[in-house]
């Protein structure tokens, strides 16, 4: 019975110290055309009805990482720098544009919320933009 009242308590106590922050950040493409040095030149189409959204979400446990998405989409952090939601934010990208018929997300704009309590913590990145189609420009 003892143990049971201490679990209960531990419980309670995470609850009440864990802690939320979340950040937002924003892209914007200058151009619609993009050069790829001496190689392929394409041209976006910007389908501007609707926006799309993926989220990828990440757990851990004591600092090990217990649950996360595994598929990714090459994406280059434009800010600059190393940045500790790269892999969310290219999981992110990765499932706004699976099963559409997008090459690439334009205009993303991500929040991350995080969540921790003093065992776990939970992230949760999400991205939302207008999918885009490449089309080759002939020479």
């Amino acid at each position: 019975m003892k143990l049971s009242n201490s679990i209960i308590i531990a419980l309670v106590c995470t609850t009440l110290f864990s802690c939320s922050t979340l950040t937002k950040t924003g892209k914007v493409v200058e151009t619609s055309i993009i050069a790829i040095p001496d190689t392929v030149r394409t041209k976006l189409h910007i389908d501007t009805s609707r926006r799309i959204e993926g989220i990828s979400i990440t757990k851990k446990f004591l600092s090990l990482t217990v649950a996360a998405d595994n598929n990714f989409v090459i994406y280059q952090n434009l800010t600059g720098g190393l940045n500790k939601y790269n892999d969310m934010q290219s999981a992110a990208v990765y499932n706004a544009l699976n099963g559409t018929n997008y090459d690439v997300l334009v205009m993303p704009k991500f929040s991350i919320l995080t969540q921790k309590s003093l065992l776990t913590s939970k992230t949760v990145v999400k991205v939302t933009g207008y999918g885009a189609y490449q089309t080759i420009i002939k020479k």
